[in-house]
């Protein structure tokens, strides 16, 4: 035979085609001795097939099909030899479609004969089987495709009887000759693949490997969900679907899973791929990720809060506000641990402060979305501690009128204000005061804080001293929009004490101060209306004579808080000149420069 097999490479294509007759002949007539010879004749084969002579290749198909009976009808076919012959041979069909048929007609004529187990050989040509997939001939695809699906459900079947096997307690049982492993590395090479039918392939197997929870795949967590956040961004809505559907299923497998999660590489992957991708997509199922290890195991999540928070800062300014939104529920669930809660708040202000357009575009959103989590008293009191201690009176005079804002308009914070409202306890009360010193950064909202908790005498007190302040534009702005506040459902309680003006005269003494510290605007007019709206002549001389006039809640020292809050004020004014100073002293040095 070897003499036969050199005159394939002849020139002359008539040698090569009574060459492949003669081998023909001498293989029909040696039959199952022949398979001494096996690799060299089908080395033989594979260079026929790619003979540019039509002749050749029709005698190669007559050939071919000889030796296909001659393999599966005998048993001497000795595979593990032909493997790497065929390992060699499906990475060099690119642009031979002929020779692609041809190998691909021998793997699947070699998987049904029973002595012989494809499976255990699948990683030595399962790449060169999905390379195929992206074949620009269509019945090659198509046979590739029904090739690779035959194979998935041989494995499947074998895993179902091995753990048939096992339930019955049979002491044969032996686990299926499924190199996992290696193939996993083959199928996430191909999920990057530019061929959207490879990737998808890819994908339904590497779901099916999951689905089938072998530990062998512990290993790989991290390239997997790398490849699914690859592809759960792409365009392809079949891939976009199939990529969620092998998420929920590698979740699954993690939170069924009593072996070791490897946390610390999923969470780098988490930072540095998919936290930070350009796409929406593979960010909200980065956070959703790190959920599912908070959930699996809190405790080892801890030991890597330190390099994570700072991703997740970052993400708060994301474009998405869904991203943002997620981020914030993953912050609220990580920082439920006392320490990290106030290292959440610490870093979190700290943020605001180098981010300055991120309170505007985001604090709303951000104080919003904790509350949901974390409750709101807990949250505004670790805010009050941290603001009074700050220096940057800018950044909290910002932060506190939108804390303020929050405060009197968000459904998330009814507790909050009910507590406030009505400073019954002992723990309300000293809310109020905490709130009361950070608040004092804001006339505004400091006002609107003591309207709210009712303390109208203090209140009173506290509009005459508005006429100490500089009186800005910011300020005529914000006591503008708390008129507008006042009108809102959240004063109502308020607006109704007004009918009784003997019971409550602070309160009326209060917002009168208020109107004559407005200019005559809209805001005017509207509280105007509203206090013409009561009979008021001589209340404020009934202020002695009247009985059970409402009195503001003890145990607070309300003067102290009126002093505090001019302190801070004149704070205010010393910092604002100090500013204007310093930015007339460089506009001059830069004059003087140029």
């Amino acid at each position: 035979m070897p003499p036969v097999l050199l005159c394939f490479e002849d020139n002359d294509h008539k040698v090569r085609y009574y060459a492949c007759e003669s081998l023909f002949n001498l293989v029909k007539t040696s039959q199952s001795d022949s398979l001494e010879f096996f690799n060299e004749i089908f080395d033989g084969l594979c260079k026929l097939f790619a003979d540019p002579d039509k002749d050749v290749k029709r005698g190669a198909v007559l050939f071919d099909k000889l030796m296909k009976d001659i393999v599966t009808e005998g048993p001497e076919f000795n595979v593990s030899k032909f493997i790497p012959m065929l390992s060699d041979r499906i990475h060099m069909t690119k642009n031979l479609p002929e020779l692609r048929r041809f190998l691909v007609g021998w793997v699947m004529t070699l998987d049904p004969v029973e002595t012989i187990n494809m499976l255990k050989y699948l990683p030595d040509f399962l790449d060169g089987l999905f390379e195929m997939l992206s074949s620009d001939e269509e019945d090659i695809r198509r046979s590739v495709d029904n090739a690779l699906a035959e194979f998935l459900e041989e494995i499947k079947i074998a895993v179902e009887d091995w753990e048939q096997l096992l339930k019955d307690g049979s002491e044969d049982a032996k686990p299926p000759e499924i190199e996992y492993a290696a193939l996993i590395e083959i199928l996430l090479k191909n999920c990057e693949s530019t061929d959207n039918f490879t990737t998808l392939t890819s994908l339904l197997w590497i779901d099916e490997f999951v689905t089938i929870g072998s530990d062998q795949i512990l290993p790989y967590l991290p390239q997997i969900l790398g490849a699914i956040l690859l592809t759960i961004s792409k365009n392809q809505k079949n891939i976009v679907e199939q990529s969620v559907k092998v998420n929920q299923n590698l979740i699954k497998y993690v939170n069924d899973s009593t072996s070791t999660i490897k946390i610390k590489e999923l969470l780098d992957l988490i930072m540095l791929d998919g936290i930070q991708s350009e796409f929406v997509p593979a960010r909200i199922t980065s956070l959703n990720w790190v959920l599912v290890l908070h959930s699996k195991d809190s405790e080892e999540l801890k030991e890597h809060l330190e390099q994570l928070i700072p991703f997740l800062l970052e993400s708060l300014s994301d474009n998405a506000e869904q991203v943002a939104r997620l981020d914030l529920e993953v912050l609220a669930k990580i920082s439920k641990d006392e320490v990290y809660f106030m290292q959440l708040i610490e870093q979190l202000l700290s943020l605001l402060k180098r981010k300055k357009n991120l309170l505007e575009k985001r604090g709303t959103l951000i104080i919003r979305q904790l509350s949901l989590y974390i409750n709101p008293v807990k949250i505004y009191r670790a805010l009050a501690k941290i603001i009074v201690m700050e220096d940057d009176h800018l950044l909290t005079s910002s932060l506190i009128r939108v804390l303020n804002l929050i405060l009197l308009s968000s459904t998330e914070l009814h507790d909050l204000r009910e507590s406030l409202r009505t400073l019954n306890t002992e723990e309300s009360k000293e809310l109020f005061v905490e709130l009361y010193k950070a608040w004092c950064h804001s006339p505004s909202a400091v006002y609107s804080l003591c309207l709210l908790s009712q303390v109208y005498e203090h209140s009173s007190n506290l509009i005459t001293k508005f006429g100490d302040l500089e009186i800005s534009l910011n300020l005529l702005v914000e006591i503008d929009k708390l008129v507008k506040l006042l009108e809102s459902p959240v004063f109502l309680f308020l607006r109704l004490q007004l009918l009784e003006p003997e019971k409550y005269p602070f309160l009326l003494k209060s917002l009168y101060g208020l109107l004559m510290f407005l200019p005559q605007t809209t805001a005017f007019d509207t509280l105007r209306s509203r206090l013409n709206s009561v009979a008021t002549i001589g209340v404020l001389r009934l202020i002695p004579q009247c009985e059970g006039i409402h009195v503001q809640p003890d145990g607070i020292d309300y003067d102290e808080l009126l002093t505090y809050f001019v302190e801070v004020q004149e704070n205010h004014v010393e910092q604002r000149i100090d500013g204007q100073l310093q930015k007339e002293r460089n506009r001059n040095k830069s004059i003087s420069l140029n």
